[in-house]
């Protein structure tokens, strides 16, 4: 499978992180008046993400985290997505996004990076910095239908400038329900 077809899908998995964003039944919408960035995940359908952060924006990381798997009802392939949030979704702190080709990765550590086959991805700061990881690894400890769990350390470089930043911090996230009509998303 072409690595560009994995972006595309990685990409669709970005778009329904904030498509999802609009129900008031939706996990992704929950957002409590009093939540703060880095005080956890507000929404007990959605797992839990806890880090650090180094380099252009530094500092403890605590919130959300999610996955799913995305198979193109076209051509048939598909991608896994993990989604780490410092906060709450939505409340313009960094998102991790990763992805792998493929369904649900087994227990085990990948590399992640532009030039691997591995994982994927990249961080978005407060919605106009993106950055792409350029080295790393995720481990997986355990993976399962009802949610994976494990850790992650990566440096990525933003588009456009020299700058860095470095994440590191362990998850276990729950699969999100998502809809769509071009695809089909499982756990």
């Amino acid at each position: 499978m072409a690595r560009h077809v994995t972006s595309r899908l990685a990409i669709g998995i970005a778009l329904v992180t904030l498509a999802a964003c609009g129900g008031k039944d939706d996990p992704l919408s929950a957002k409590p008046k009093e939540e703060q960035p880095g005080q956890g995940c507000p929404s007990a359908e959605l797992g839990n993400f806890s880090g650090n952060a180094s380099g252009a924006a530094s500092g403890k990381l605590a919130g959300c985290a999610y996955y799913l798997v995305e198979t193109d009802n076209e051509d048939g392939s598909s991608a896994f997505g993990l989604v780490l949030m410092n906060g709450a979704p939505l409340s313009g702190t960094p998102v991790i996004n990763i992805a792998v080709e493929g369904g649900r990765p087994a227990v085990g550590t990948y590399s992640i990076g532009l030039d691997t086959a591995g994982f994927f991805g990249g961080v978005f700061v407060e919605g106009s910095r993106n950055f792409l990881a350029s080295s790393g690894s995720i481990t997986i400890k355990s993976s399962s239908a009802s949610g994976v769990s494990g850790s992650v350390s990566l440096s990525a470089s933003e588009v456009g400038s020299n700058a860095q930043i470095s994440i590191s911090g362990d998850f276990s996230a729950k699969c999100l329900k998502a809809e769509s009509s071009s695809s089909t998303f499982s756990c």
